[in-house]
């Protein structure tokens, strides 16, 4: 008994679903709760407040936080057509929160979110080996990704701050959070862990780097032109004929563009590296278009999306978190929905290859729209990534 306990259900009845959840997390609990996350499918975000309500009653507190996923990671399953997964703690000092624009002249949720920050770290400053560890869950439709970014930037916490956006499998086009002592559609929820010893965590990109970084000498709007004062569509085709890839539109549903901020740096760390999809060919130019504007300069990558490839960069993150000679107390997994199944063509690919190497642990985690995470001091926006948690306590 560690004082954290995972559970999952994969029953369609959400009350039900709630019950066998908790009952499997208790197992692991000497005493009640007093902490829980939790995740749930597109299956039951119509039940968002049954839920709520019945974790309240089952755990007699409303210090819950979570939100609605595409698919759902507890264990060694990962889980998309209807599923809810909990941890429940008596061990960590967390809190719970939950913000929402209820009208327009009230403060954002954004806003609202760093007037939480700065209430905690009065509450509570910060004290030596004490990490502070904020996750954030953004409602996917309505908070745009930059605006988090950029609100959390300015944000000024000194907080390590890791996020994925809630979101569904797309059928909906609706998200729920749960936090604050409540359960809401829209604005934000997530939670702030207080008293961490050590944090332990990577990023995992949905494939490998075709051959060696280039940098972006020329552009036009959101367009590359020119790689190394090469054309940027001639570079591309070199690399993707190497790998085996006969014409452009295999080619485009194989690749993804990185690029890195930390411009002028031998950093090859995978946090540091954002990807992003091709969305075409700029024609007159003979760029390949991204749908972000770009930054002469800025350092640039291909990467080769395959099974094969994700779980080669999957296998490489592993390996590098597993240098610290101490078995994580528990891992928080935030995950692309694009990524899982749809990507390796296996299910529990990820979540069985983390217990593998970690020896079973206390894991959960989901599936969101986009992910992000604070390194080296500013806020990297990820799609197609997974972002791997570890906590030593």
């Amino acid at each position: 008994m560690n004082g954290i306990g995972v559970g999952l259900s994969q029953h369609q009845d959400p009350k039900k679903a709630v019950a066998e959840a908790v009952q499997e997390a208790s197992q692991s609990l000497e005493g009640d709760s007093t902490f829980c996350m939790v995740f749930f499918t597109t299956h039951h975000i119509a039940s968002h407040q049954v839920i709520f309500q019945d974790l309240q009653e089952h755990l007699q507190h409303d210090n819950i936080s979570g939100c609605s996923a595409s698919g759902v990671l507890a264990g060694d399953q990962e889980v998309t057509s209807c599923g809810l997964v909990v941890l429940l703690s008596n061990q960590l000092d967390a809190v719970s929160f939950g913000t929402k624009q209820t009208h327009r002249e009230s403060a954002s949720a954004l806003q609202q979110l760093k007037e939480f920050d700065l209430s905690i770290t009065e509450q509570s400053p910060k004290q030596h080996g004490d990490n502070q560890v904020m996750l954030v869950f953004p409602d996917h439709y309505t908070i745009q990704s930059h605006n988090v970014i950029n609100s959390l930037n300015y944000l000024g916490s000194s907080k390590a701050i890791f996020g994925v956006s809630s979101c569904d499998d797309g059928t909906l086009e609706k998200a729920s959070q749960l936090g604050g002592g409540r359960a809401f559609f829209g604005g934000l929820s997530g939670l702030v862990l207080k008293g961490v010893r050590s944090l332990n965590w990577g990023v995992v990109h949905s494939g490998t780097h075709m051959g060696d970084p280039l940098f972006i000498t020329k552009i036009q709007n959101n367009a590359i032109v020119e790689l190394d004062d090469f054309p940027a569509l001639e570079v591309f085709r070199t690399l993707a004929h190497s790998r085996g890839m006969q014409n452009l539109e295999e080619a485009f549903g194989q690749t993804l563009g990185a690029f890195s901020k930390q411009q002028y740096s031998q950093d090859f760390n995978p946090a540091a590296w954002e990807s992003r999809p091709i969305d075409g060919v700029d024609v007159s130019n003979q760029g390949l278009v991204f749908p972000h504007m770009i930054t002469p300069s800025e350092i640039f990558s291909f990467v080769h999306r395959s099974p094969y490839t994700a779980i080669d960069a999957l296998e490489t993150m592993l390996a590098e978190l597993d240098l610290v000679d101490e078995k994580p107390s528990f891992g928080i997994y935030l995950n692309c929905a694009g990524r899982g199944e749809p990507l390796y063509e296996k299910e529990h690919v990820e979540a069985q290859a983390i217990q593998n190497k970690f020896g079973t642990i206390p894991l959960i985690g989901l599936q969101g729209s986009f992910q992000f995470a604070r390194y080296q001091n500013s806020m990297q926006l990820y799609v197609f990534t997974g972002i791997l948690l570890l906590f030593y306590l």
